[in-house]
């Protein structure tokens, strides 16, 4: 770098074609031009060609003003220092290669040009105005001044914005260079940003990428990326990790056998050329065809006690019907014939070794989407516009990317056989919970949806789990207490029957905590909170079956006992006795009940997750297992 007084002669054929550029007064002038070539820009970036110096050019400064060096100079340098360093990131914005730099070392007779303006003549008003272009000779003299300069990248050379424009050069959209369309870009898919519209990537851009981040453990670096191919006309750059994914032979991309277009067998040969191993690092993975929908869902990311209107939905052969809640007919028969109406709520983290490499905030999005039907709401019979699954925050997940999916109350028949099964398979490819203690699922029952000596039968079964560490119910929520899921007894002092006064009043009292594993802190809803958080379908309606049978079973218990005045009346001894075998083998009543009124499809799933062979070695039911399969 170099700095250059008017008065220096350097300048004249400058000044000679641009007046304007010259000032008033020539030889007393304080004002300087910082002249800094191609090469020398590369020093302000790295240290391949050694660290300016900056203590020569600041008492360069210094002495061309007749000041001393004081801490009012050194901060007023320090600007000056600073506003280079600004306009040259501007001109080269991003980190210059090992291998660009050999091109940028010759390129000594071009490059921008600052003007240091002197201001009052006090040092603090110091500063550096706008860039110029500039050409010299070999002298040394400027030639040609010029605004809006621009730094080729395939051969270091500046031109003006308007030269680049009108020749065959784009901006690489990773370093923001220019460089030679055909010669040194490639079009490439950005998945942090959408499916469709290739953009420019210089070769330099996605050598580097390959080559120096694959050998380093810097995984989290913003500008670092990976690359993939589907093996004929999509490479596909990707800001997610995806060394999990095998990679392509060198053969397979640019030899006789490659399916590879021409422009992009051209690609990975010029890759291949530059003697590194960057090629060998190319994943493979295909672009996943993801459907469209024509509805405007809601695919933000709510806080945590963000509450949407809550509908009611339920599949009726070719049709579904959703309807919201308070109708007069919606008894607990109505639960019954058309239920009963589960709601989920799914707590999850983006996996990072994911099919869909794309950014993990659209992930979470398509997942929403994958939840409906393409022709959503076609077929659906709505009081009012809404939508099936709602994504929320949640500050307990803290292990990585995470997201809490929220479904509306959906028909066990809906769970069982209307939630698409490309959702099922994107949230297992793409999302993990199973291996995080933080994740788990919760299942909601509407208060309403039984009466209260069916709901008095359910949650006996269930505080009778929680009583003996029911290994039954250990083995379908996949884990036994944690601290997210508490398995107390219920509560309500004062009461000689605690779980009947709890179905009564729909409540506990006492602290009621949150984080107990039968929630009953809301108003419509008992919330199971048992479940291991999980991603795969079998598993999830495992889950679910075991909340459709124990609604069954319990149902079918409480037939028994419609004429009980439980306000007036002691309870039925038959009752009683059937409470008591709850309290002597729970698991075993479950089990035996199951196998006697539910059908094989409504508890296969559930069966799985309970494991079969430990059903088989403690319950005398073999003939029933033999015809349940997955």
């Amino acid at each position: 770098m170099r700095l250059i007084t008017p008065s220096s002669g350097k300048l004249d054929k400058v000044y000679e074609d641009d007046p304007y550029l010259m000032p008033r007064d020539r030889e007393t002038t304080n004002d300087m031009l910082l002249a800094i070539s191609v090469r020398e820009m590369v020093k302000l970036k790295v240290d391949y060609f050694g660290t300016p110096d900056w203590d020569r050019m600041r008492d360069t400064i210094l002495a061309h003003r007749g000041l001393e060096l004081e801490s009012a100079t050194q901060n007023a340098f320090d600007d000056v220092k600073n506003k280079v360093i600004q306009v040259v990131n501007t001109i080269m914005p991003n980190r210059v290669h090992q291998h660009e730099g050999t091109v940028f070392e010759d390129i000594r007779n071009q490059g921008i040009l600052l003007p240091i303006v002197a201001g009052n003549w006090r040092a603090f008003d110091i500063h550096v105005g706008y860039r110029l272009g500039y050409l010299a000779n070999n002298d040394e003299d400027i030639t040609r001044v010029f605004r809006s300069p621009v730094l080729l990248k395939n051969n270091g050379h500046i031109i003006t914005e308007q030269e680049s424009n009108a020749r065959t050069y784009s901006k690489c959209m990773e370093c923001s260079m220019k460089n030679k369309v055909g010669t040194n870009m490639v079009k490439v898919y950005d998945l942090a940003q959408r499916w469709t519209g290739r953009r420019a990537v210089c070769i330099n851009c996605i050598e580097f990428a390959l080559n120096e981040y694959n050998h380093r453990d810097d995984l989290h670096r913003r500008d670092k990326f990976w690359v993939g191919f589907d093996g004929s006309e999509q490479i596909i750059i990707s800001k997610n990790d995806t060394s999990h994914l095998e990679t392509w032979d060198e053969s397979r991309l640019t030899g006789p056998d490659s399916f590879a277009t021409p422009e992009y067998r051209r690609f990975f040969r010029k890759l291949a050329a530059f003697g590194e191993d960057a090629i060998h690092y190319i994943s493979v993975f295909d672009a996943l065809d993801l459907p469209s929908w024509s509805y405007n869902f809601d695919t933000s990311t709510h806080s945590w006690n963000w509450r949407f209107p809550i509908f009611l939905t339920r599949a009726r052969e070719e049709s579904y019907k959703s309807e919201s809640m308070g109708y007069g007919h919606q008894t607990s028969n109505w639960h019954s014939e058309t239920g009963p109406y589960l709601g989920a709520e799914f707590e999850c983290f983006v996996r990072n070794d994911r099919e869909d490499m794309r950014s993990n905030m659209l992930v979470k999005r398509t997942a929403i989407q994958m939840f409906h039907p393409t022709e959503y709401p076609e077929s659906y019979t709505q009081d009012g516009e809404h939508q099936l699954l709602y994504a929320k925050d949640d500050g307990s997940l803290d292990e990585g990317d995470g997201i809490e999916y929220v479904s509306q109350p959906l028909s066990y028949n809906y769970w069982m056989n209307a939630v698409p099964d490309r959702f099922w398979e994107y949230f297992r490819n793409n999302f993990r919970a199973m291996n995080s203690s933080q994740c788990g699922i919760h299942v909601h029952l509407g208060w309403d949806s039984m009466d209260v000596i069916h709901r008095y039968i359910f949650l006996y079964f269930l505080n009778r789990m929680n009583v003996e560490n029911s290994e039954l119910l250990q083995r379908v929520a996949g884990r036994s207490g944690t601290y997210y899921s508490i398995w107390n007894s219920l509560v309500y002092n004062g009461s000689k029957d605690q779980v009947f006064q709890v179905a009564l009043m729909k409540t506990q009292t006492g602290s009621n905590p949150k984080y107990n594993s039968i929630n009953t802190r809301h108003d419509d809803t008992i919330e199971l909170r048992y479940f291991q958080g999980n991603t795969g379908e079998n598993s999830i309606k495992g889950i679910l079956q075991f909340v459709n049978v124990l609604y069954r079973i319990s149902e079918r218990v409480a037939m028994q006992f419609r004429d009980w005045d439980y306000m007036n009346e002691e309870r039925p001894s038959a009752l009683v006795d059937f409470l008591h075998l709850l309290d002597t083998n729970v698991d075993s009543i479950f089990i035996t009940r199951m196998f006697q009124i539910m059908d094989d499809d409504d508890i296969k799933y559930l069966v799985y997750k309970m494991g079969t062979e430990w059903v088989r070695d403690n319950y005398s039911i073999r003939e029933s297992l033999e015809r349940i399969s997955l």
